[in-house]
């Protein structure tokens, strides 16, 4: 805390505070902490309070309400952050603005995600609204993608990418036995010439000129030893 303390006194004023995921988690923890009036508006992504940590917890709800306007922006698709907890958070800001996509997974909002247009407006606007908007209508989801799809949604590249790897890797090492480590039986050595029915392979030198072929009869097969 006192690390932001000194950025907000050296660097500041400061228009608002903004976090994404474990952002947030310090964001909510720092306006408790830092007197009233020390920002104007504050927007949060993927929120969530931080449970685990007792006395943060204890601070946000001895401080709360925190009444500075608020905008919350939630993934539908969020298997990481979920939306119950982003509900939580929302409880601790009577002056919220809700928006978000009923698609996107655990991420900061592209132009293409729901509730982009929200934010601008939100953040453009002359005055900030004193109205109470738990959820902005059009993007209030009646349904979400189930988890399987959410997670294809948040990490189908990655898998992809996984998959595409393991692939090579099996491949190579398939490859690389059957080449050095595969002897087919029917691959004669190079240095026996080929045997007709009635003759006998003996391996041999390098042939003097005019010699007759590098095959010998069975019958000729001990005089040549």
């Amino acid at each position: 805390m006192q690390a932001i303390d000194a950025v907000v006194a050296t660097e500041g004023p400061f228009y608002g505070i903004l976090g994404y995921s474990q952002g947030t988690a310090m964001s909510i923890a720092y306006l408790a902490h830092a007197p009233n009036g020390t920002f104007q508006i504050s927007m949060q992504f993927a929120a969530y309070i931080p449970t685990t940590h007792q006395g943060l917890v204890a601070r946000i709800d001895a401080a709360a309400p925190l009444t500075l306007p608020t905008f919350l922006w939630m993934g539908g698709c969020d298997i990481i952050i979920t939306n119950d907890k982003t509900d939580g958070y929302a409880t601790k800001f009577p002056n919220v603005t809700r928006s978000g996509s009923c698609t996107a997974g655990h991420v900061v909002p592209k132009p293409s995600d729901g509730g982009y247009n929200d934010i601008l407006a939100f953040v453009t606007a002359m005055n900030v609204s004193t109205t109470v908007h738990q959820t902005i209508a059009s993007h209030t989801c009646t349904s979400t993608p189930g988890t399987f799809e959410c997670v294809m949604r948040m990490f189908g590249v990655y898998i992809g990418i996984a998959a595409a790897c393991l692939c090579c890797c099996y491949g190579g090492c398939f490859a690389i036995y059957w080449y050095c480590c595969r002897k087919p039986a029917s691959v004669a050595p190079p240095e026996f010439a080929e045997m007709g029915p009635d003759m006998v392979a003996v391996p041999l030198g390098p042939p003097p000129m005019g010699s007759p072929e590098a095959v010998q009869p069975k019958n000729h097969a001990k005089d040549l030893e």
